[in-house]
């Protein structure tokens, strides 16, 4: 992670917990499957649009509220709570209602 950062810049070395938290979230995205085109694909494409509704609207109040106590770092956590709130939401909804296991297994 320092060899990634400091491609970008000197100083940005501090942020390497926050690198790690964006890829912990990013491999929850992965494994979670195609959960979006999964949903369009059966005709779920209203409920997958409500759910990215619920993740922005998420990822903007939590911006909102972690940004001024964790700078960098509330917009880190902000965002990878949005992005997994998206997937696995998704993905529960997907075997839910119509029995597609969409994680990787």
């Amino acid at each position: 992670s320092d060899f990634i950062l400091e491609s970008f810049g000197l100083g940005l070395t501090e942020y390497k917990n926050g690198l790690i938290i964006m890829c912990i979230a990013q491999f929850i995205n992965v494994v979670s499957g195609s959960v979006g085109l999964i949903m369009q694909m059966t005709g779920h494409a209203e409920t997958f649009k409500n759910i990215i509704i619920i993740a922005v609207m998420s990822n903007v109040i939590l911006n909102i509220i972690l940004i001024p106590f964790f700078q960098v770092f509330g917009a880190v956590y902000a965002s990878s709570l949005s992005l997994i709130i998206w997937n696995v939401v998704g993905a529960i909804y997907l075997y839910r209602k119509i029995k597609i296991y969409s994680f990787l297994h």
